[in-house]
């Protein structure tokens, strides 16, 4: 469906240059990332294609997605720099993660799966919005503060409760899929960029034993039974949040909106 089904006069009520320009400052675009670091111990729409994604295609995946013994697995003896390495080695080999909570004035619910795409909801600034990556595709649908933080009044009632697909190799809009990128995500988590870490006592966290290592800016808590798994981080006091890790390897569907409006062809609309 071209744009101009969706909006009236599209060219006159979405200027797409102002929009793509004002975007990534109301997205913030780097706050996952920058969160993440900073505390680091390191719709109703239907349609297009649909990727049951992270799901068993083989049996290795299969054995992933069933639930974890209770057996521990042994990290608590080993020293915070080894407690990292197995967290780091256990979520690179993980498939899809669901990563929720809030960090400084970022609140986000993203699951994300390794090379093909993210879904969940982001908010800052009293704005709010909707993101689906899938593949090279990228989908957002804001609230109607987001929309009018990033369009203006005007168009802001035209794509109430619309969804906008964003070229994903745009300057503005295209740093977007760097927040479906599982391993940039988990690497911003799990990258201390401190000199020294400090192992603390094994506890429940979330409904799960975990030992928590801790750097400058946080802690970072991993599983102590079954893969060592990171569970949650948590800010300190100068920079307080939680942020909690769950769904490893679970299945997670991706499915592209229907009738989202390309911000591409608006833009060329207007060339």
């Amino acid at each position: 469906m071209a744009p101009t089904d969706l909006l009236p006069d599209p060219s006159d009520a979405l200027p797409p240059r102002r929009l793509l320009a004002r975007g990534r400052a109301a997205l913030g675009v780097g706050a996952v990332a920058l969160a993440l670091a900073a505390a680091g111990c390191g719709g109703d729409d239907e349609g297009g294609a649909t990727t049951a994604a992270g799901g068993g295609a083989t049996a290795a995946q299969t054995a992933a997605t069933e639930p974890a013994t209770a057996a521990g697995n042994g990290v608590e003896e080993q020293s915070a720099d080894e407690i990292l390495a197995s967290a780091q080695e256990a979520a690179r080999a993980a498939t899809a993660v669901r990563v929720s909570g809030e960090m400084e004035d970022l609140r986000l619910d993203l699951s994300v799966v390794r090379g093909e795409g993210a879904t969940g909801t982001m908010a800052q600034g009293g704005m709010e919005f909707e993101l689906i990556v899938v593949g090279d595709e990228v989908f957002l649908k804001g609230s109607d503060a987001f929309y009018e933080q990033i369009a203006g009044r005007a168009a802001a009632a035209l794509l109430s409760g619309k969804w906008l697909q964003v070229p994903k190799d745009d300057d503005d809009f295209g740093s977007i899929a760097e927040i479906a990128d599982m391993e940039e995500l988990l690497g911003q988590a799990l990258d201390p960029d401190a000199d020294r870490l400090t192992k603390g006592e094994v506890e429940e966290v979330d409904g799960q034993q975990a030992i928590g290592i801790t750097a400058d800016r946080g802690t970072l808590y991993v599983a102590t039974e079954g893969e060592p798994l990171p569970v949650a981080l948590v800010g300190d006091r100068t920079r307080p949040g939680r942020v909690t890790f769950s769904g490893w390897n679970e299945p997670v569907e991706l499915t592209a909106p229907a009738d989202a409006i390309d911000v591409a062809e608006l833009q060329g609309s207007r060339r």
